[in-house]
């Protein structure tokens, strides 16, 4: 549970907008309804191919239901899709601390902080 609100914690971080199917699987999320959120963040997908975020909110809702290899798939193809949006390094990271591999863990957090531009000097 720790890990997930980590991971929530650094989204509000690097997020840069969100459109509508974000915000619904979100609040999906918050009130137990993962199932939903997956088949929602799916559709979007689908229709908005080319956002590496909604694989990153789709993956944080995999991990939400224990699917951490299902949400590890996710975060590599948000960074495949686009490698300068810092969100699905930040859950690749959570699911290396769920793994206790810290090192790895660092070295996506640190280049999540890299290409985040509200990071801190």
């Amino acid at each position: 549970m720790l890990i997930l609100l980590c991971c929530l914690i650094l989204t509000i971080r690097f997020s840069m907008g969100q459109n509508i199917e974000i915000t619904e699987s979100k609040r999906l999320t918050e009130v137990d309804q993962s199932k939903k959120a997956t088949a929602l963040l799916n559709s979007a997908i689908a229709k908005y191919n080319t956002n590496a975020d909604l694989w990153y909110y789709l993956g944080v809702t995999q991990l939400n239901m224990n699917q951490s290899k299902l949400a590890a798939e996710s975060f590599d193809k948000g960074i495949a899709l686009n490698d300068k949006a810092p969100l699905n390094y930040v859950g690749r990271g959570c699911i290396s601390l769920l793994e206790n591999n810290l090192q790895k863990a660092e070295l996506d957090f640190s280049k999540a902080l890299s290409l985040s531009k509200s990071k801190n000097p």
